[in-house]
């Protein structure tokens, strides 16, 4: 519900800064559960397979020509079952993002517990073993590191309190996560869960002379994604031909 709305957000103000480019194309937004609703089991794979076959049932309809969803958990089940044919892929946004803007350094993976437990089997991993035509070398957490990440997206995802407190204390979260990362030889920290970039900036990494010195470097999944869905419009183009206008 978060990241969905920021996504929301920052599409909306690249289609407006178009001069009128877009005026033929029709958006629908769908959300998830309030925050008060989201709790953390709902990360849990299983648990999110039938709302997502109904979703799925959804977005195959002919007359969609792009479908973008600002969720990991989504692209995890959907890789596995399927995905429907007009997904623009959230896999293939970052990995797009990091092989051209940060070709041959090592990357942080900072995403959900359940991301990370099958990323080699449909997640970032299998996509970073070759993306066209590079491999991606990406290091791996420890238990207490990855709690780290997780403690910090469920503040984000569910705030206790006050919203802007629990953003706080997610931020201090990712920004010790990003140091052990850091001291690990990755320069690159692929914030691949949609919540992070709420909590995590480049400008607040850049205040810590230590990352500063090393050059460490953000890539912001939503900002990736927003970028991916962009680039299909302005062309125009479509692998799935439309049924109908």
């Amino acid at each position: 519900p978060v990241a969905g709305a920021e996504f929301g957000r920052r599409l909306s103000r690249v289609l407006q800064s178009e001069a009128g480019g877009f005026e033929d194309v029709k958006l629908l937004m769908l959300s998830d559960p309030t925050t008060e609703q989201w709790k953390e089991h709902t990360s849990d794979i299983p648990a999110s397979t039938q709302a997502t076959l109904q979703i799925l049932s959804f977005l195959s309809k002919p007359y969609l020509r792009h479908s973008c969803v600002a969720s990991n958990t989504f692209h995890l089940i959907t890789a596995a079952s399927g995905p429907p044919k007009p997904l623009l892929s959230i896999f293939d946004a970052c990995a797009d993002g990091l092989v051209e803007a940060h070709p041959g350094k090592k990357v942080a993976l900072l995403c959900t517990t359940p991301s990370m437990q099958w990323a080699d089997s449909y997640g970032y991993g299998s996509k970073f073993a070759g993306h066209k035509g590079h491999r991606i070398e990406w290091v791996r957490p420890t238990d207490e590191i990855q709690g780290k990440t997780m403690r910090g997206i469920t503040l984000v995802k569910n705030p206790a309190g006050n919203v802007k407190e629990s953003q706080e204390k997610a931020g201090e979260l990712f920004m010790d996560v990003v140091r052990w990362y850091a001291d690990q030889g990755a320069t690159v920290m692929a914030l691949c869960c949609t919540e992070i970039p709420l909590a995590l900036t480049q400008a607040r990494v850049d205040d810590d002379p230590h990352l500063k010195e090393k050059g460490v470097k953000l890539l912001d999944s939503v900002d990736a994604l927003v970028g991916y869905l962009h680039s299909a419009l302005v062309n125009r183009t479509s692998v799935y031909p439309l049924v109908a206008e």
